[in-house]
């Protein structure tokens, strides 16, 4: 069982669903894996641009053609999309929702192929927020 962390459910949801539907418009079709552990941020662990501790890592992976490298420092701009019927939002709003949470939201290509989406979210401390565990 995964530990909990204080977020909004609702906007966790949100992300999760933002990044299955941008990698099935992707890959028009395909595998997506989802999979989530505890990871430690920091010395001896993940290198990240957050704090360092011990966060719930999901990761979203689509088997498509991957991310153009060109296109990776801009992923996360409003209104930046790469598709006609493309808004630019969805990982925009994404990225700020798991900012707010304190986390982390980056992208990248998976090594055996696609695109691979990480977030970061620090893992409950304390009793305040809500966790999305229960």
């Amino acid at each position: 069982m995964l530990p909990e962390v204080n977020a909004d459910p609702g906007q966790i949801g949100q992300v999760i669903q933002n990044l299955v539907t941008n990698a099935a418009q992707t890959m028009a079709g395909g595998k997506i894996e989802i999979e989530a552990r505890v990871c430690l941020v920091g010395s001896n662990g993940v290198d990240v641009p957050i704090l360092p501790g011990e966060y719930l890592e999901i990761g979203v992976r689509d088997f498509g053609p991957g991310l153009d490298q060109d296109n990776l420092e801009h992923i996360f701009e409003p209104y930046f999309t790469t598709r006609e019927s493309g808004h630019g939002l969805g990982l925009a709003i994404s990225y700020s929702i798991i900012r707010k949470h304190q986390g982390l939201l980056a992208a990248g290509n998976h090594p055996e192929g696609g695109a691979i989406f990480h977030l970061y979210l620090p893992l409950a401390t304390s009793p305040e927020g809500e966790s999305i565990n229960g």
